[in-house]
């Protein structure tokens, strides 16, 4: 399995034809569209050019539309890959001193990732229990909301993996869950949520409370603010 990390080289890695042509015949879950995906994986960790990156991160998060390929995405860390992206290309997005293009370009990557991480998360239970208890791992997309140039389609996609993480159904049935423990109330719940996601709650009490235009956004942060925190005071907003 290729390193996380992702490796800098001008390089193209090159998916043989044959293996472009049989994909569309590979069933989900198969032997020959894990070789593909890792394939795929090996061309984003080998290749520096910028546009190149953009269309392997799309292709695989069009793969995490479907959880029967999440066992081999997870597999190959894609989950990871698509946080560090996020992570080096978030410091280049919103830095006044970087050029215009290259700025762009990289915001561009950072939603496609987001973008796939958010697919991977609607997928996967095993992803929302993971990442839940895991804020370190995630800190990329807490950077995300509090920046200040990132498109709306990102900041949706980065608030629906946290509606999906905190929702009370998602540690109903979980043992030994921190969060929801057995015969706790909900009021505990959704304390331990506020107290867990500080960064996550700021910024959709200010979504609300800014009105923002983006209908979307409103929704989400009313689900979040309302579902896993227990706040029904914004309810009557919506």
């Amino acid at each position: 399995m290729p390193s996380i990390k992702l490796k800098k080289s001008s390089k193209r890695y090159r998916i043989d034809p044959e293996l472009r042509r049989s994909v569309g015949r590979a069933a989900p879950g198969s032997v020959e569209r894990l070789q593909y995906l890792e394939a795929l994986v090996n061309e984003l960790c080998v290749t520096n050019l910028i546009d190149y990156k953009q269309q392997i991160v799309a292709n695989l998060g069009n793969f995490a539309h479907d959880p029967r390929n999440c066992p081999h995405l997870i597999s190959l860390d894609v989950h990871l890959i698509f946080l560090e992206i996020v992570r080096q290309h978030l410091q280049i997005a919103p830095s006044a001193s970087s050029q215009k293009k290259t700025a762009a370009t990289s915001a561009k990557l950072v939603s496609l990732a987001v973008a796939g991480f958010c697919n991977l998360i609607t997928s996967s239970q095993n992803l929302r229990l993971r990442f839940s208890h895991s804020h370190q791992e995630i800190s990329p997309l807490f950077t995300c909301l509090q920046s200040p140039t990132l498109e709306a389609g990102t900041l949706v996609n980065c608030l629906t993996v946290f509606v999906h993480l905190c929702a009370p159904a998602v540690h109903l049935q979980e043992e030994n869950c921190v969060f929801f423990e057995p015969n706790c109330s909900t009021t505990a719940f959704h304390t331990s949520i506020r107290s867990n996601f500080p960064t996550v709650v700021e910024f959709a009490r200010g979504i609300l409370a800014e009105n923002t235009e983006d209908t979307r956004l409103r929704n989400l942060a009313n689900i979040f603010i309302t579902d896993c925190c227990g706040d029904t005071s914004y309810s009557s907003l919506e």
